[in-house]
């Protein structure tokens, strides 16, 4: 059978040969420690689900108070993201660990071209090819929804009797 576990940190997995690690939230990378290293110093299947968002208009218009104040002193979102982790940039960190994947599962097409974007480096996405980056959407297909409004949404039939939701955002890119 698959276990399946949740960790609190990533310094509490030791990746085994057989093992599959799936890392989530591209834009938390530095979260994850060397976990991606170990990972594949075992050669374990590392995957990572980016759930990908650009911060930058959210850097620049979004943030309220002191936040707001803090970023007009630093005015580029990775480094400012970087306070977070003592210095360690989510920008450098997934370039470091995007190669090591041996899948990245995006939610949406265009979200390798905003990743590609946010990195300034399309090699590294480039570099991959695109069996390693395939598109998994996120929610239930839009076939299977009926439109706004139609129907109410505890009517929707599914066609799957198990299955798992995840929302990876809420809002258009």
């Amino acid at each position: 059978g698959i276990d399946v576990r949740w960790v609190e940190h990533p310094k509490e997995v030791e990746p085994q040969s057989d093992d599959v690690v799936h890392l989530f939230n591209l834009n938390r990378c530095p979260d994850w420690a060397d976990l991606p290293e170990r990972t594949a110093a075992v050669g374990a299947r590392l995957l990572i689900t980016p759930l990908f968002h650009p911060t930058h208009d959210y850097h620049r218009r979004g943030r309220w108070g002191w936040g707001r104040l803090a970023a007009r002193l630093v005015r580029d979102s990775d480094r400012f993201d970087s306070l977070r982790w003592w210095g360690a940039s989510p920008r450098a960190r997934a370039k470091q660990v995007l190669p090591l994947a041996t899948q990245v599962l995006l939610s949406h097409p265009e979200e390798g071209r905003l990743i590609a974007e946010w990195l300034a480096a399309s090699d590294v996405v480039d570099k991959l090819e695109p069996v390693h980056w395939p598109v998994i959407p996120v929610g239930i297909p839009e076939r299977v929804v009926p439109v706004a409004g139609e129907a109410d949404t505890a009517d929707i039939p599914l066609p799957w009797s198990d299955f798992v939701l995840c929302v990876g955002r809420i809002e258009p890119l």
